[in-house]
Order: structure tokens, then sequence, then C-alpha cells
């Protein structure tokens, strides 16, 4: 009966599988910032952001985090133009003192902004004259959406929450500085970043700029935005742990891998082995530079459901299959056999999961500036590149360190810079870019293999955090409850550290594989991890291995 009640009762909100309603309320929009990143929805103003989290919970999905002394997004000129505006957002204080300003704009010789008047109580400044919201309107922990909107003809009208609280009939701008910056988090009538002293404490999210007064029609629209459940994503990765029988055995996964990855747990000297679809009998290892040799059986990817592993002579020996030693194997679906893309100025071979943001790339190598099509449907945001015909390190592209730096997936060193090597621009839906010359992702002539992940709500996250050191322990939002996390200080040296919770099934989880060294599992004594039912926890300071530096930047990748 109670299913019955559902069904009847069932609504566009409850039946959608889309993560947040993205119907703009006004067609007059300028931006949006969903504030997951700084990233403007609309693509005509993304942001810079400096050191804000976004890998921290908000009224929808993910939120900016504010530190309250020297974060902000910095955004392009232009995105105000006129006298005609409105700003929409959600906010939530975690601290509040006099001056913390959510948004600042420098437009028509004017600057702009939204602070706090006095504890508790908003103000919007146009250069000369206020207006506030009453006394007492906010609180710390609570999530608040806040419209300001100011007509030519009407003048200025602030909302709380759906409802009203302050007007009045300013409809020009007054005066003001003859400088300034667009921010978000902060406030500068000059050049020059913000001071703690007009910098916000606490989150932002769902920001959406337009260039019209908005009616309160919109604002009631705006506020009453739900975020309706992610899809499920099901049957595309998979962790298994085995004992090797010291000849071959079948491992059910439960789907057609088109990736798997073996380590051995307890052996000190057992490679990473990766095989996929597209290479066919050919093993790689992420703790080498090595080119790819062939498998002689040892790891079999097979159209059953399962994965072989077995113990074979040679370089692999005893890397999938030793009798009486322990394994773990990670299993990755993509698009079944590879498809032709001519996406990129550089054709490839592509096996993509859209709806599991993962696939299998394969291209060869130009030595020019190109691109290469990933198949994904939406922004690559990590890519473990591989030179597969010869001995060369892994290059590795994180949103979060951007297009000029890449990291080594068999190395311990922190991010390089070389300019545009991952292309020109940031990924796109289709492409990602590729360096100019004889590198790791793009030498003349040579095979490439990459595996390219994107972010799905409910399912995966890659994102990046700030090391806070000490044994409280800084907690990351994802979404989901993570199963598999991969993590890397970008900032230092150190080693990579790859958590799941199959060889770590309990809090706090301690134990973990590293990926560029061929060493059995790792313990650590001084760091640790916390999974919990939205994301994880990490703690401690240890001097190696470490995954909680402090003033470090870590990236990561979480599959559910």
């Amino acid at each position: 009966a109670s299913a019955i009640t559902a069904l009847y009762a069932e609504t566009v909100a409850t039946s959608s599988s889309a993560d947040v309603n993205y119907q703009l309320a006004n067609p007059n929009s300028v931006a949006y910032y969903k504030m997951s990143d700084a990233t403007d929805q609309i693509g005509n103003y993304n942001g810079t952001a400096d050191k804000v989290n976004f890998s921290t919970e908000g009224k929808f999905g993910f939120a900016g985090k504010f530190n309250g002394s020297d974060s902000y997004v910095s955004l392009p000129a232009g995105i105000n133009k006129n006298n005609n505006f409105s700003w929409s957002f959600w906010i939530k204080f975690d601290s509040m003192t006099q001056y913390d300003t959510p948004i600042g704009f420098f437009m028509n010789g004017s600057t702009n902004f939204i602070d706090m008047v006095s504890v508790g109580r908003l103000g919007f400044y146009d250069g000369n004259s206020r207006l506030n919201t009453p006394t007492g309107t906010f609180a710390t922990g609570n999530w608040y959406h806040v419209v300001l909107s100011k007509s030519s003809t009407t003048g200025r009208k602030f909302y709380v929450n759906g409802i009203q609280v302050a007007s009045d009939s300013v409809n020009t701008n007054s005066g003001g500085t003859t400088g300034g910056r667009n921010l978000f988090g902060a406030y500068s009538s000059g050049g020059n970043p913000t001071t703690a002293a007009f910098a916000l404490d606490g989150k932002l999210d769902q920001i959406r700029i337009y260039d019209s007064a908005i009616s309160a029609a919109d604002v009631t629209t705006l506020y009453k935005e739900i975020e309706c459940p992610a899809a499920t994503v099901i049957n595309s990765f998979n962790t298994v742990i085995y004992t090797g029988n010291g000849s071959s055995q079948n491992l059910n996964i439960g789907f057609n891998a088109d990736l798997t990855w073996i380590k051995s747990r307890t052996q000190t000297y057992g490679d990473n082995s990766l095989v996929d679809t597209l290479r066919g009998a050919y093993n790689l290892t992420t703790n080498k530079s090595a080119a790819q040799e062939a498998t002689n059986g040892g790891i079999v990817i097979n159209n059953n459901n399962t994965v072989t592993a077995a113990v074979v002579s040679g370089n692999l020996a005893g890397e999938t299959n030793e009798s009486g030693e322990n394994y773990v194997s990670f299993n990755w679906k993509g698009g079944g056999t590879a498809v032709s893309n001519t996406d990129g100025t550089i054709a490839s071979s592509v096996s993509a999961n859209k709806e599991a943001g993962f696939s299998v790339v394969k291209y060869t190598g130009t030595g020019s500036t190109a691109t290469v099509g990933h198949g994904l449907g939406k922004p690559a945001e990590l890519i473990l590149v591989k030179v597969t015909s010869a001995s060369a390190s892994w290059a590795v592209y994180s949103e979060p360190t951007g297009i000029s730096k890449y990291l080594e997936l068999n190395g311990q060193g922190g991010t390089s810079n070389y300019s545009n090597y991952w292309g020109s621009v940031a990924p796109t839906n289709s492409v990602f870019g590729v360096v100019n010359g004889n590198f790791n992702n793009n030498s003349s002539g040579a095979t490439l293999i990459a595996y390219c992940f994107a972010s799905i709500p409910g399912y995966s996250k890659v994102g990046s955090y700030l090391g806070i050191g000490g044994t409280t322990g800084n907690v990351v939002y994802v979404g989901f409850e993570p199963s598999f996390i991969l993590i890397k200080d970008s900032t230092n040296s150190g080693n990579w550290a790859l958590i799941n919770n199959k060889t770590a099934p309990t809090n706090p989880r301690k134990t973990w594989i590293r990926p560029n060294l061929n060493l059995a599992e790792f313990t650590n004594s001084v760091d640790s991890m916390n999974f919990s039912s939205t994301g994880f926890q990490v703690s401690g300071t240890a001097t190696s291995d470490f995954i909680n530096r402090s003033g470090a930047t870590f990236i990561f990748l979480a599959i559910a």
C-alpha cells in the first residue's frame, strides 16, 4: 500500500533523474554558478578560485566554502553591464563579522556589493547609498536564500527566503570608486585581492546573475528550487578481493569489464597490473614507466562477467595469482567494443560509459599541438595517459591542477609546470588537449592509452581539498558513500594512496595501496581515513604517505 501511495503522489521532482533543476527563472540570465567549482554554467564568465573549498556540502550538492581570510572567486569584467540587475544566491554563515562580503561587483564606475552591515544584517551598497535587511535577519548555521534586485524604474528590493524584506526607490548608481574587482566571497575597491576584514566565513551556493530586476514570482521560483535524486549508476565499477591458487581462477565481477587493475596485497614485489579491452593481452604497470608487455594469460578480461587471473612465467610471474598470496582487483565498465572517434584532430578509438563517466581511449601521438576525442559527453576531469609502445612516465591531468601542470602516476613528485601541457583550453564535452612536442601524452608516432574520468552526481567525484593537519580531521563532501578513493598530494612529494572498502572494510581505514610502488599494502600508524554516507574524512600529520598535510592541496577520485 505504501508503494502504491508513493506512485500516486509522484511528481516531476521525484520522477526526474537530473541532480538539480537548471530551469532559469528569468530569460535575462548573465551567469549561473552551481559552486561545485568556479564554472559559469552559461559559459560566458568562468571564475578563478583562490583557496575556496568546493568539496563541501551545499544547499544543492556542492558549495563553495570561504575561509574568512583569503579565499575568493575572481570573475571577469563585464558581468554586470547596466543599472538593471539581480543577484540570487544561497548563503550559510559559519561566523559573522561586520563587513563580511558575499558578493562585490565593479560596474558603471561604481563598486556595488552586499556585505554585513552589522552582525545578522546584510546591506547592499552602490557607491553612495545603502539598502539593508532588518536587524537579526541572519544567524550562523542556517541556509538562507537571498535576492537583491535593482531597477532603473522601480528601485531596489531585498528578498530573504522568498519574502521581500526591504525596498527603496533608488534607481541609479550614485558614485563610488573608479576601480575594483568582481568577486564572490570578498570585496575589493582596488585591483588587489581583498583583506581579511571583508572576507566571508561561510558557504555560497546556486549563484545566479541577471541583467534585469526579476519579479517576485521569479524570486519564489528560485527559492522553491528543489534537488532531484541523482540517477543511479549500477554495474559499472566493482572491487574483488581473492587469494591466489597458483594456477588460474575466474573472478566474478558482475559485468563485462573494459579496464581491470590487479595488485598483490601481501607480496613485497608485486607490480600494479592493468589490462583493458582496447589493448588486449598486454599489461601496463602504474608503478613503472616501461612499455606494455604481453600478459601471456596472466590477466584475461572475459565476456561472461568475469576476469581470469593466472600465474604465468617471466616478468609477470606471481603478480596476479601466486598461491597463498592476497590480491585485489578493481574493475571498470566502459562501452564494450571500441568505436572510432574523430572529434579531435587526432583520431582515436574509444570505449565510453557515459552514464558512469569513464572511457578508455587509444590514439597515436603526433608530436604537435592536437586534441583527442574522449567520448564522455562531458569534460574529462581526470586523465591517466601512458605511452604503450615505449618507456615513458604516466602523465596525469586533473581539473583542479589545470592544463599547464601534470603529475606522474608512477612517481612521488608534486605537479610539474609546463605551459599548455594539456592544450590551450581545458577539456571539453568531446576532447582533451595534448602538448606540442614529444612528451608523455603526445610522443610522435607512439601508441598511447588514456583512462578518462568525469564526475557523476551520486556515483563519482573528481575534486580536491586542502590539508589542515592534525587529528581533528578534514571532512570532504562528495555526495555519496565512497568505496574507492585515489588521492595524491599535488603540492609536495609523496606517494599516491588508494583506499577502498574491501581491503579496509571499517573505519578508521589505515590500510591502502600505493599505485606508484610495487610494495605490499601499507598500514599507516598516523594518518587515517573514515568513510561516511556523504564523503570521507582524513586526519593525521605523517611525514610520508600523508593525506592531510597542512597547507597542501590534494586531488582525488572517489567512486561509490
